[in-house]
């Protein structure tokens, strides 16, 4: 299997930089299957963007195994289903507000 092509860092900070120009926010998603270079490429774009970007990781939002096994979902783990949508939902939309200092994430620890 060939590598994926790399994306242009610069070019893509550029354009995240003037989308966020004009009314101070832009929210950008990284999708792809595990193990594909997600959150490298998450955090060295957010390096070129010092002060203006963070990495919101999602891993935090797939519901634990507490949740999975009672719930018959553990041998989908990763599947749309054991993943909290509303939560993530939920986030983003008070990171897209701005209106507080502070917003706290779940975050993912194996």
């Amino acid at each position: 299997m060939a590598d994926a092509p790399r994306p242009d860092l610069d070019r893509l900070a550029e354009l995240v930089a003037r989308r966020a120009a004009g009314d101070g926010c832009a929210i950008v998603a990284i999708a792809g299957p595990p193990g594909t270079g997600k959150s490298t490429l998450s955090e060295a774009l957010a390096a070129r963007l010092p002060g203006m970007a963070a990495v919101l990781p999602m891993d935090g939002f797939h519901f634990d195994d507490l949740h999975l096994v009672p719930a018959g979902l553990r041998p989908r783990k990763g599947a749309p289903e054991t993943f909290d949508v509303g939560g993530l939902a939920h986030v983003l939309r008070r990171l897209r507000a701005r209106d507080e200092e502070f917003v706290a994430v779940p975050v993912f620890d194996r």
